[in-house]
């Protein structure tokens, strides 16, 4: 590897924007890999060469993407720390999920994933035996697939922040492996191979459309429908959709703030609060800014004491938001716990503290900047 200049730098441009589209996780996937066929091409000879390449290749990565991700490891160093040893966290640093890190539904959740959501128990068992038999086959050039497949899935466990989706660009590798071992089979693999088909056709059918291959009940659940317990697998992850309108005019927003804690609440489905107060956050990283329904404890403690209100409705010419309003978004947010913080009494009586500075209109909602009258 690395000892051609215009394959080096094309393979440096292409992870610049695996990492710009996905963030960390390519690395995991590629970076890895391409140490080690590095070290084994240093080690056939060429060292001189390979290094030379392998470093264009580096510099490019670092001029097209490495700037983003010196300011993106600047604002959320502590989050993925926090999340990468412990859990998955909220946008208030409350952890939504702890898993023991030695349990076997931890140390198996990537394979159970892939048996149970990514690729379906048939199609996923044969993906496993075709990486469990790559270890018993001659070295080829397969093995930059393989390194792929077993260093994701390695670092992936190790970290403790669990996502169904974090694994699935190693699945084309996987796939090709299975392939391969489908076709050494020969004749079983044909049979093989077409229960595969068979059994992915069925899934798709069942899971997409309610409406499978006419089986009985038991093989066509075992075949089409998710098998493993939910506490091994995460069945709670978000389902493509068709793009909605963002267009929230976050920067006018920021730069009328003035200086303090700022509350923010939203009722809008696809500007949330979580969603809001990460882009807000981001432009003032050095700034509080607060959920009041994602965390309505701190919103009661600062609400006297914040200097601004944000809230982004669904409607034009909204108004401060009431006490139903807030109690309502509370049980709809989390049932169990909507009574502990009397927020929405708080908020509903707290209108005479703020005035409307600033409105902000996109199609079809508004945000409002509620200033503090003790600024006046």
């Amino acid at each position: 590897g690395f000892t051609v200049r215009k394959w080096s730098l094309l393979f440096g441009g292409i992870s610049a924007a695996g990492l710009m589209m996905d963030r960390l996780s390519y690395a995991f996937f590629l970076g890895i890999p391409a140490v080690i066929e590095l070290w084994r091409g240093l080690r056939a000879g060429q060292s001189a060469v390979r290094l030379k390449q392998a470093g264009g290749g580096l510099l490019l990565l670092l001029l097209l993407s490495g700037y983003w991700h010196w300011n993106f490891m600047h604002l959320h160093l502590g989050e993925i720390l926090q999340q990468g040893g412990a859990g998955n966290i909220d946008s208030a640093g409350t952890f939504t999920e702890v898993r023991p890190a030695f349990a076997l539904s931890t140390l198996f959740f990537y394979p159970s994933v892939l048996l149970d959501d990514q690729a379906g128990l048939v199609p996923g068992l044969i993906g496993l035996v075709g990486l469990i038999s790559w270890c018993f086959r001659p070295p080829s050039k397969d093995r930059v697939l393989a390194s792929v497949l077993f260093s994701s899935l390695l670092l992936f466990t190790l970290i403790q922040k669990k996502q169904v989706y974090y694994t699935l660009p190693m699945l084309g590798c996987l796939a090709v492996l299975s392939a391969a071992w489908l076709v050494d089979r020969r004749g079983l693999g044909r049979v093989l191979f077409a229960v595969v088909c068979f059994s992915g056709l069925h899934q798709i059918g069942l899971r997409m459309l309610d409406r499978g291959i006419p089986l009985p009940s038991p093989l066509s659940h075992v075949l089409g429908a998710p098998v493993l317990p939910a506490s091994w697998v995460d069945r709670d992850y978000p389902q493509a959709r068709a793009p909605l309108w963002l267009d929230l005019p976050t920067d006018e927003i920021v730069a009328a703030l003035p200086e303090g804690e700022v509350l923010l609440y939203s009722e809008d489905p696809v500007w949330t609060e979580t969603y809001a107060v990460l882009h807000i956050r981001e432009r003032m990283p050095t700034r509080r800014v607060w959920q009041v329904i994602g965390n309505p404890q701190r919103a009661f403690e600062v609400l006297h004491q914040a200097s601004a209100f944000v809230t982004i409705s669904q409607d034009r010419n909204a108004g401060w938001p009431s006490v139903e309003q807030i109690e309502r978004a509370l049980i709809l947010e989390n049932p169990d716990t909507a009574g502990q913080w009397p927020i929405g009494d708080a908020i509903g009586g707290a209108e005479h503290l703020f005035k409307a500075a600033e409105r902000f209109g996109w199609e079809g909602a508004e945000a409002v900047v509620w200033k503090s009258r003790v600024l006046d």
